[in-house]
This record gives C-alpha cells, structure tokens and sequence, in this order.
C-alpha cells in the first residue's frame, strides 16, 4: 500500500469507508504503530510533527488529518513535505470535503502526485443500486431499495444504519418491500405511491399537490426525489398493463395477483383503476415515463418541471 492518500468527497459514511480501509492495511503493516486521528482545524506546527514522528513507546505512526480545507495555510508546505516522503515509518491519511476553501494544499498535494481517492456525490437515483451493493447479493431488489429511500429520505449515513436494522431483524439478511414499509408504518408523510395513485384516479390537482410536498417536505434529506415518483407512476402502469392481459387470458384470483405482481388484497384496488384505463393509453403512459425518466435524471435543466408535465400528461391518458 501507499504511505500517504489524500481522500476527496462530502459523503461522511462513504469517505469514512475509504479512510477505514487505508488504515486497516496500515494497521496490518505496522501493527506497534501509535495511531492518532486530528481535525485540521486548530492544529498547530509542533503538534504536526510531534504526532508524525513516532513517540518514545513506538518509531511508527499512523496518521489521520480530517478537515483538511480548515487546516492553517501556514502549515500546509508542512504537510506537503510529510506526506511526499513520508518514510517507512508514516502511514498518513488525510480527508478534504469539497469546495474551494483550503483548496492551495489540496492543488500542492496533486501536483505533488500524492495518490487521490474522490468520492463522487451519489445522484438520488444511484441511491437504490448503491442500496443493493450494500445490502449485499440477491438481498434487497430494486423496488425494496426505493421504499427504504421513500421512508428514509436521501441521507446515506440514516439510509445504511436503517438497512442494518432491518437485516438484522430479518432472515438471512434479506429485506423486502413489505417488511420496510410494516416496519415504518407509522410515518405519515406523503409517498411517490400516493402522488402515483392519485394521479391514476385522475385528481390531477391532488397529484400537483402531493408531488410538490413530497419534493420540498421537512429537510433536504427528507425529501421524495422526482425520480421515485416516475418509477411508481410506471410501476403502477406495467401493473395495469399485467391486469388486463391476465383478465384476457381469463386468469382470477390468486393466479391474477401472481401474474399481476401483487397481493390478493390488492386487486380490488386494481380492478376499478384499471376499468379506466385503456390498454393503448397504458402503452403510452409508459413510453411518457420512460422519457420523464432521462429528464429528471439530468436530462432536462428543471426536473421538477418534467415530473410535473408528466403527471398532466398521465391525467390526460386516463380521459381517452
């Protein structure tokens, strides 16, 4: 491994990761070594190099510096010397948000080629598949992965502590959709399937509503992203879609839940929806999110604007 990694990125869970695993190989190394971990704010010339250079117990060091955009500018050729040759006995890791205060010392270190790790912010709709990762194999499907983050919110550090929970409450670490949703029942905010349901039913305007809520409720953590709200609208359109090729191959009961994808009880739910709703304007509708999809995934420059176009949409479907 190298002796010195500067690491780049905001995400406290997933730089911390990254951080844990280049002092766990430097542990593996150096196992006498005395392990010591500063912010940079407030660190001072003499404590930087008192904790570099070993002590009076151990010649080894391994070193974390955190909040490298706040450590003092004065010490930054400091720094940049320690951790171009760090020697044998320096294991130094140090840890930059992002932004551009405290930038000189990370451009010194670059130029300096010492190796960088950057930690790119997740986009919300890379959220659900880093949920997956995480979960580990087979263990959480797609439409799992959006509930958690429908009940959770966005936060990854809140995201995985959840997903903790719910493995270790469950058999084999596996978590489904039902389990997250029975387990946080008793939240009451608005969720991409009630704005998907309502714009279904054809109230337009509780939709517009809902939608708005979803997207600006609480903090920004908390927010529903506009991409959960396409991929429930098109869930629940593939859903009629199934129930009316089952109903025509005169499929009922369990065996209509089964080929649907959902639960005995929620085919009277279905049923009424779908005698609304006609085969081609299910086609289309689909096609309309398929599209709603690539624009608020950056596609477009306000994907508020195409959620909300695609809901007026949905509703002028289900007229024809």
């Amino acid at each position: 491994m190298t002796n010195a990694l500067l690491i780049i990125g905001k995400d406290p869970y997933r730089v911390g990761r990254k951080r844990k695993l280049f002092l766990d190989q430097a542990r593996q190394q150096h196992p006498d070594a005395v392990f010591t971990e500063v912010s940079g704010q407030g660190l001072a010339s003499g404590e930087l190099a008192e904790i570099t250079g070993g002590s009076l117990f151990a010649d080894e060091s391994i070193v974390s510096i955190t909040d490298l955009d706040m450590l003092d500018s004065s010490l930054h050729e400091q720094l940049v010397a320690l951790a171009t040759q760090p020697g044998e006995e320096l294991s130094l890791v140090m840890s930059f948000p992002g932004g551009t205060k405290g930038i000189g010392v990370v451009n010194k270190l670059k130029k300096a080629k010492i190796p960088v790790e950057e930690v790119k912010e997740l986009k919300p709709w890379e959220l659900p598949k880093f949920l997956q990762a995480e979960a580990g194999r087979g263990k959480l499907d797609e439409h799992a992965a959006n509930a958690l983050i429908e009940v959770i919110g966005t936060d990854i550090p809140t995201l995985i502590g959840a997903l903790r929970q719910l493995q270790e409450d469950s058999e084999g670490g596996r978590v489904s959709e039902e389990q997250i949703r029975s387990y946080f029942s008793g939240r009451p905010e608005i969720t991409s399937f009630k704005v998907a349901d309502a714009v279904l039913s054809g109230n337009l305007a509780q939709a517009l509503a809902q939608s708005r809520w979803a997207r600006e409720y609480k903090s920004s953590k908390d927010k529903v992203p506009e991409f959960l709200i396409v991929t429930a609208i098109a869930n629940k359109l593939v859903q009629l879609g199934k129930y009316h090729g089952a109903m025509a191959e005169g499929l009922r009961g369990g065996d209509l839940a089964s080929y649907v994808g959902v639960g005995p009880n929620q085919l009277k739910f279905l049923q009424p929806l779908a005698n609304r709703w006609r085969p081609d304007a299910i086609a289309e509708g689909i096609k309309a999110c398929a599209k709603a999809d690539v624009a608020v995934k950056g596609g477009e420059a306000d994907s508020a604007f195409a959620l909300e176009q695609l809901l007026i949409k949905i509703a002028d479907l289900r007229k024809r």
